[in-house]
């Protein structure tokens, strides 16, 4: 509210304070502030909602703090890693379009991300717009592509033990990528560096139309062959690394099931157990075979369970002698 408004507020109130001299002239005067202060209250109101309105222009513009850019942006060490300036440039493209970052913000959160060589060129520099840094940065660290090196790379790149699906997908499109190769083409590189000769086959075969499906394709199958081969040592008695029962309740499960997974210590074989053995007893039989009884001179039994009582003294000392002869022959 200006000054003239002001004088006139102040002259209004004056003719109203002469005309309110007759009658009830208190009265009508306190009806008069009281009408002015509901006013002034309205216009103060309006100033309010008009200042919050100014203010909001910029809410959606989301504004990071130091340590926020640090873990958004990736540092760009241009010669140190296999990041290329063309790349890092792209994904902060990426994050001014989600984050709606004017294009100050993004060169000041760029310019914060610089290290090594990059971080002393931008010192010696004087752009001053998103645009000027982008074409400076990329003159000035220009993407070197040994074409070759990346094609063995991707050739005799295997899945690691201790990597997922997801690692290896990605850095598998990524050095791809870097070398302008097709979907189908890097597909193709990522299913024969699987690994699992069966897993290959198994996604070789699959439909799919994107990257993604691809991905969901290759976890899917691997959940079926973890099933399968969980369910194969199952079937084998349940038996971890070096043959051993994975734990005791799991070997006591086993046991319940019958004798179709009973192992006979005697042969080795599964079904049955030593002393049901048909080995055992066939050795067993060859043994007797070879025994002669002095008794009564014949094979398969000892004297001790000879049913025989001989009483003639040639048969007994025959079966001595010829019991001698052997044993003094084998020897």
């Amino acid at each position: 509210m200006d000054g003239d408004e002001i004088e006139w507020e102040e002259g209004e109130l004056q003719e109203q304070d002469e005309e309110a001299s007759g009658g009830d002239q208190q009265g009508e005067l306190i009806k008069c502030y009281e009408r002015k202060i509901r006013q002034l209250k309205q216009e103060n109101e309006a100033l309010k909602r008009s200042a919050s309105a100014s203010s909001s222009k910029e809410v959606g513009v989301i504004r990071l703090a130091g340590g926020e850019i640090k873990d958004l942006i990736p540092a760009f060490r241009p010669g140190e890693d296999e990041t290329t300036t063309e790349e890092w440039i792209e994904n902060l493209e990426s994050m001014r379009e989600i984050y709606e970052w004017t294009n100050q913000q993004v060169l000041l959160y760029a310019s914060t991300r610089l290290k090594g060589a990059a971080k002393k060129w931008h010192s010696t520099t004087t752009t001053k717009t998103w645009d000027e840094f982008k074409w400076e940065l990329m003159k000035a660290f220009p993407e070197k592509i040994n074409v070759g090196k990346i094609i063995e790379e991707i050739q005799g790149r295997k899945r690691k033990r201790e990597e997922t699906v997801t690692e290896y997908f990605f850095e598998m499109r990524q050095k791809g990528k870097k070398i302008k190769l097709d979907d189908a083409t890097i597909a193709k590189y990522i299913i024969a560096g699987l690994g699992d000769e069966k897993l290959i086959a198994m996604v070789a075969g699959a439909n799919y139309d994107s990257p993604q499906e691809l991905l969901q394709k290759i976890k899917d199958a691997e959940d079926i062959r973890r099933a399968v081969r969980k369910h194969e040592v199952d079937e084998s008695g349940g038996k971890g690394k070096g043959g051993k029962k994975d734990t005791r309740a799991e070997q006591n499960g086993q046991e319940r099931k019958g004798a179709r997974q009973v192992t006979c210590y005697n042969c080795g074989r599964v079904g049955h157990i030593a002393r049901d053995c048909q080995e055992k007893k066939d050795k067993q039989r060859d043994t007797r075979a070879e025994i002669t009884c002095f008794k009564c001179n014949e094979k398969g039994h000892i004297a001790r369970f000879c049913d025989k009582k001989s009483t003639d003294p040639k048969v007994t000392n025959k079966g001595r002698k010829d019991s001698n002869e052997k044993t003094t022959g084998e020897k």
